[in-house]
Order: structure tokens, then C-alpha cells, then sequence
């Protein structure tokens, strides 16, 4: 039973990580239109920080505009997940479970990049920006958490301080520290 609790938890997680990729993705999607058609955003007229942001060089990288680049992104994390849900991260496709864990990192990293560029070069805040790197940071959150935590035994028992390293000497129960859990005993794992 609580197997089956934690497994619980664990596509709820995955569930809730899968709905903001997707919110983060419609942004994308959103400002990728506007870089193709050149169409006004909603609330975004000439001269408005949104303006200043999606017409600066920055909003392009070889001429492509990043947001397709976070299009790509999204969909292929979105596949990953996906794959992931449907096998379960420990019995599931290795290849999935990296680049579910690189494309969030990646994700995180762009997300304070460019929230950093909008702040420190351009001086400028673009809300459907803001919007995207918000979801996309969030699902690198819950992404990591629900992956890192099903690979590696006691990651959240490390994470949050109750052991220091990972050991093998260290047991791993379900019935411990949330949906994870850790130091146990062998009676504990039934």
C-alpha cells in the first residue's frame, strides 16, 4: 500500500509538472506567432517593454527566434515525460529519463538567462516572457524532484539535510520521509 501511494504521488507530480510544460509551451507557441507573422501581442504596443524585448537581437539566435527554440524544447520534455509516465522512471526508458533531466536543466538555465537579460541589458520586462520562463522554471523544479528522487535512492533525504551523502550503506524505505523514503530497515520494505 504505500507503494502504491508513492506512485501515486509520483504521477500527481508528474501530472501537475506535464500541465505547466504545457501552459509554458502555449506561451511559446504564442510569441513564435508573433516572431512569424510580425502580428501585435496582446497589451504589447511600440515602445512597451514587451516590444523592446521581442524586437532586441536577443529575442533571435541565428536568425531563429528563441521561442521556437523553447517550442522544441518543450516538446521534446514533453515527450520524455510522457515516455517516463508511461513506464515509470525507475523501469523506465534511460534515454527518456536524461533527456527529461538535461531539457529541465536547460530549461532553468534559459529561463534565468534571459530573465537576467531582460533585466541587466535590455531593462525591460516582457510579461509573456515572464510568463513562459515562470512554467518552464517550475517544471524544471518538479521535473528534477520526480526524477533525481526515483534514480537515486535517498536523493531527497541528501537534499534536505538528513544524510549527508549518498551511501549504500544507507537503507531505502517507503515508509520514511515522504513518498521516497530512506533509512529504513528490511522489515520496513514490505
Amino acid at each position: 500500500a504505500p507503494r502504491a501511494a508513492a506512485d501515486r504521488a509520483g504521477a500527481v507530480l508528474l501530472l501537475a509538472a506535464q500541465t505547466g510544460l504545457v501552459l509554458a509551451a502555449l506561451v511559446a507557441v504564442y510569441l513564435l506567432w508573433h516572431a512569424l507573422t510580425d502580428s501585435a501581442l496582446g497589451g504589447c504596443g511600440p515602445g512597451t517593454p514587451c516590444d523592446r524585448v521581442l524586437g532586441s537581437p536577443w529575442a533571435y539566435w541565428l536568425g531563429l527566434p528563441v521561442s521556437a527554440l523553447a517550442v522544441a524544447g518543450y516538446a521534446g520534455l514533453f515527450w520524455a515525460s510522457a515516455r517516463l509516465r508511461q513506464t515509470g522512471v525507475v523501469a523506465g526508458d534511460a534515454r527518456a529519463a536524461f533527456v527529461t533531466v538535461a531539457l529541465a536543466v536547460t530549461i532553468l538555465g534559459a529561463a534565468g538567462w534571459f530573465l537576467a537579460l531582460q533585466v541587466f541589458v535590455l531593462k525591460s520586462l516582457c510579461k509573456f516572457c515572464l510568463t513562459a520562463h515562470f512554467f518552464g522554471a517550475d517544471v524544471q523544479n518538479r521535473f528534477d524532484g520526480f526524477v533525481v528522487d526515483d534514480l537515486a535512492p535517498n536523493a531527497r533525504a541528501v537534499r534536505t539535510g538528513l544524510v549527508s551523502v549518498l551511501d549504500s550503506g544507507v537503507r531505502y524505505c517507503n515508509h520514511h520521509a515522504g513518498a521516497r523514503g530512506f533509512l529504513g530497515s528490511d522489515d520496513d520494505d514490505q
